[in-house]
Order: C-alpha cells, then sequence, then structure tokens
C-alpha cells in the first residue's frame, strides 16, 4: 500500500495569479480521501490588505 503525497511550491509577486492557482489547487480538496492546505507568504502590509479584499 503506497501513499501519495505531493508539495508543490508556487512562487509569483501576481497576487491574481497567485489566489486563482490557489483556488484551482483547492479543488483537489473536494475529492474523497483527500486533503489540501495552501499557506500564503504576505511580505507587507499592503499585501495583506489586497488578500483579505480577496478572500471571504
Amino acid at each position: 500500500m503506497s501513499n501519495d503525497v505531493a508539495y508543490p511550491v508556487f512562487r509569483t509577486s501576481d497576487l491574481g495569479l497567485a489566489l486563482s492557482t490557489a483556488r484551482r489547487l483547492m479543488e483537489f480538496g473536494r475529492r474523497e480521501d483527500s486533503r489540501v492546505t495552501a499557506y500564503a507568504e504576505l511580505c507587507s502590509v499592503a499585501e495583506v490588505q489586497r488578500v483579505a479584499r480577496e478572500l471571504p
């Protein structure tokens, strides 16, 4: 029995591209027996504010 685990790393300074990519990856978590976790590193208050406007 095997356990397939993948840890993709996606880096970009384009906020829109980062959010759309994260949303696409999160769709995999909707499948049975799967789990997806996404992390973001924000380097400024301005970035945090922009992301806060985009996320629920």
